[in-house]
């Protein structure tokens, strides 16, 4: 008999975490921060990870990624959520961050319009994982969001080709341990070199630790989101 194959949609809803300052919005809404959580992580564990942020005087918006993954190492197993899955294949990887980028500005749509965000001052964060998509969220889209901060991973330069060069003065901050393991920190270096090649305002702040976010990278991060999002002197008005 002959052998066929077909295939059939399947679609999930995977969650949102929004924190919304303790005031009435601006007008065109509040300021984002859109922060992008690492592999078997969710927005939830980001949230606290980042609690050393909070209250802050912009909004932050931490999506689950929408692919779910078992944690056994945890006692007891746990899921946790993750953005891609990676083989090393070039063109795969590409396509599943257009696919996931497309996600992850869905949701911020989204939480704007039930919300009252302003879509037009938006910070992108990314830890590890989200760190890799983050970075070429906001690099591919340099005129979509005001600025990233890219934490644990490497900026993947080749991903973003000749694009790179829509980039020119775009602020970033780059965030990495000394001691991490998990990514080194002389590709991230060698990354960073062809970030300012391209013309991007782009900082390197390397910390003493390991792959991890150090809660007392807070206030490094919140002073580049003020700046970032305000376009100067970091005070948010309208």
């Amino acid at each position: 008999m002959p052998t066929v194959e077909g295939t059939v949609p399947f679609t999930t809803a995977p969650a949102y975490r929004l924190e919304l300052p303790d005031a009435e919005p601006p007008s065109a809404g509040f300021p984002v921060l859109l922060a992008l959580h690492g592999f078997s992580d969710d927005g939830a564990r980001l949230r606290a990870r980042l609690s050393g942020l909070f209250p802050a005087p912009y909004a932050v918006l931490l999506p689950d990624g929408p692919y779910p993954v078992v944690v056994r190492a945890a006692d007891p197993p746990r899921v946790g959520r993750s953005w891609y899955s990676y083989t090393g294949d070039q063109a795969a990887f590409r396509e599943a961050l257009a696919v996931t980028g497309g996600h992850v500005e869905r949701v911020l749509a989204a939480a704007a319009e039930a919300h009252r965000l302003d879509l037009s001052r938006v910070v992108v964060l990314g830890y590890s994982q989200g760190g890799y998509l983050g970075s070429w969220l906001a690099l591919a889209h340099p005129e979509r969001y005001r600025g990233l901060v890219s934490i644990s991973c490497r900026v993947k330069v080749e991903v973003l080709g000749d694009g790179l060069a829509r980039a020119r003065g775009f602020p970033v901050l780059v965030l990495h341990g000394a001691k991490d393991e998990a990514v080194k920190l002389e590709p991230q270096r060698e990354s960073v070199a062809r970030l300012e090649e391209a013309g991007v305002d782009v900082t390197l702040d390397v910390h003493d630790g390991g792959h991890g976010l150090k809660r007392s990278l807070a206030p490094t991060i919140d002073a580049f989101v003020r700046r970032a999002l305000d376009g100067g002197d970091g005070r948010l008005g309208e």
